[in-house]
């Protein structure tokens, strides 16, 4: 039997472990850059008011965040801490993976330095998000089921689907790789599958996620319009189908790419992994899928791991062969990281270069919230009114946040389920079209349009700001998923 110590000083001795600390400690230099993210202001939010789910999530990344910032005095930084340490346990375990799947010592920290590098640790590592988590998720999961492929053990069963739950109270889109993986297996190896252990474990899934299933099904299952609205391109982070498969090329790097293309054609095609072709599979259900539905570019984030981790041999054994192939993989490597940092790190002063907030949209939603709750909350001042409806959630957390004693509504996402305004005579609307704003309101004056002074171009710069006199619409009217 392996010791505590043994365990412990084998984890000391990972050569993905400095991969792992240095990318910990590029997010946590950065993690107090610019501010809170429309997200995070969010969940800051709808986490103060316990909740089985939401339409867009189920309840316990919210109310974490909730827990550490009142526990931490509201500190931004505190905040980030969890979601760095995640992705640097995600660099440790693509090491572990690339080791399950033939790696030697060089190529086991080849793939974690790989993975440490690319856009997905940092551009996910730096915020509190259900995203950050999830890929932590998909990537335990696939371990997992790939020592479980390999060494097939009741054990094995229950702590897959013990962990396929927590995954499940995460964020729904786990649901996408077990059945992808489910497909993979039932083409390749479908021995595993022949034990009832296997009911068990999808069972014991069901059952940790039955708070948020059951959420879903009395409130008429929102997370399917949800998806609905955001191929229709209503969400700031949704992909055109034509965009889906060139950003898979960004989402790791050019350096990621060169590990993880091989690392697919590894899984279909090595005889010493073909056990694990499952994973391959999986990857390309998953694509199809999600390109045909309109889903989000990053929703395949969490099996790059795992392809990494394959490619890593090959890669290697490609690198070893002659001198200028190390250069150029140098010189691909270095230039992968400068790009992943200058993109997806706030290093910058603040505000965020126009071409970084271009490329990184999230770099955008971090900045002016305090300016804008001010501005609001001026506006409210001189119509002699505290009601505030806004058109989204990442306004209406920022002036839950920055201006808590506002009475303040939206219809969008888990706000909606908070409730309306306590008052229709005088209120302010942000954000809401013209249109909207007349449906709405017997009288809507244009009071102001709101604007950062660093002119960042984000989803709030320019939103109108209406004092709305006699509020008509009842609350179910004004519900918005997206």
């Amino acid at each position: 039997m392996t010791s505590g110590h043994g365990s412990a000083a084998r984890w000391l001795r990972s050569p993905a472990l400095p991969w792992a600390v240095g990318a910990f400690l590029v997010l946590l230099a950065s993690a107090g850059s610019y501010g809170y993210h429309r997200d995070e202001l969010y969940f800051l939010a709808i986490g103060a008011h316990p909740h089985l789910g939401a339409p867009d999530q189920p309840a316990p990344v919210p109310l974490l965040a909730h827990a550490i910032s009142w526990s931490t005095g509201e500190s931004l930084v505190a905040l980030r801490v969890l979601p760095a340490l995640a992705m640097a346990a995600v660099v440790i375990l693509t090491g572990v993976l690339a080791r399950e799947l033939g790696a030697d010592r060089r190529a086991q920290g080849l793939a974690a330095a790989l993975v440490a590098v690319g856009s997905l640790t940092f551009a996910t590592g730096h915020l509190f998000s259900t995203t950050t988590f999830d890929v932590l998720a998909w990537t335990v999961i696939t371990l997992l089921v790939l020592r479980h492929l390999r060494d097939p053990s009741p054990r094995s069963w229950v702590v897959l689907g013990v962990t396929a739950g927590v995954a499940l109270e995460i964020k729904v889109l786990v649901v996408f790789l077990l059945v992808g993986l489910l497909v993979g297996v039932l083409l390749t190896a479908r021995d595993v599958l022949a034990t009832w252990w296997a009911l068990l474990s999808a069972a014991i899934s069901l059952a940790l996620a039955a708070p948020f299933l059951g959420w879903q099904a009395a409130h008429g299952w929102p997370q399917l319009d949800l998806a609905r609205a955001i191929a229709e391109g209503g969400s700031g982070t949704s992909t055109e189908r034509a965009a889906f498969w060139p950003t898979q090329l960004g989402i790791m790097g050019p350096a990621g790419a060169a590990a993880w293309i091989p690392g697919l054609v590894r899984l279909f095609r090595d005889p010493a992994v073909r056990r694990f072709r499952a994973f391959a599979v999986a990857y390309v259900v998953l694509g199809f899928w999600f390109t045909v539905t309109g889903a989000k570019a990053y929703y395949l984030a969490g099996l790059y791991p795992v392809l990494v981790a394959a490619g890593s041999v090959p890669l290697l054994a490609w690198l070893r062969r002659a001198a200028w192939r190390r250069v150029v993989g140098g010189i691909v490597f270095v230039a992968t990281a400068a790009v992943s940092v200058l993109l997806f790190v706030p290093w910058h002063p603040d505000p965020p270069p126009a071409f970084v907030v271009d490329v990184n949209y999230d770099m955008g939603e971090q900045v002016g919230w305090p300016m804008y709750v001010a501005q609001v909350r001026a506006v409210a001042e001189a119509a002699g009114t505290d009601s505030v409806v806004t058109s989204n959630y990442g306004e209406a957390g920022a002036l839950v946040r920055y201006a808590p004693s506002l009475d303040v509504s939206s219809g969008h996402n888990g706000f909606w389920y908070l409730g309306g305004p306590d008052r229709r005579d005088v209120l302010v609307l942000v954000g809401v079209d013209p249109a909207t704003a007349g449906r709405w309101c017997d009288e809507a004056t244009l009071a102001r349009r709101l604007e950062n002074v660093e002119d960042v171009d984000n989803d709030e710069q320019g939103a109108p700001v209406w004092v709305c006199r006699g509020f008509r619409p009842d609350w179910t009217d004004v519900q918005v998923l997206g």
